[in-house]
């Protein structure tokens, strides 16, 4: 009676493990599948870009006003990637070193 009880415990807890992988893995082929389709849509954002320079750029010298205002509205800042890892905030740089 006593072993039973031990392997369905022992059963159940395994059953938990399994469900949890199992939503890691979904989560994970989730996040996976938005990354590829994330970058698909910025390399297509990249083409028509591209294809609206080549239109844009017959303006480049009959209206200069209207080229100059197109790059210029038309450049992406990627401000979602640092390059860089950012220093803290300069009171708890203080705090840390005051304390070293």
């Amino acid at each position: 009676m006593k072993y039973s009880r031990e392997v369905r415990g022992i059963q159940t807890e395994v059953q938990s493990v399994l469900k949890r992988l199992a939503r890691g893995e979904s989560s994970r082929a989730t996040r996976m599948s938005a990354l590829r389709t994330l970058a698909a849509n910025f390399t297509e954002t990249e083409d028509l870009l591209k294809s609206i320079n080549k239109l844009v750029e017959s303006y480049r010298t009959s209206n200069k006003q209207f080229f100059n205002g197109y790059i210029a509205a038309r450049s992406v800042r990627d401000v979602g990637s640092r390059k860089k890892k950012q220093p803290e905030a300069s009171g708890q740089q203080a705090n840390s070193t005051s304390q070293a």
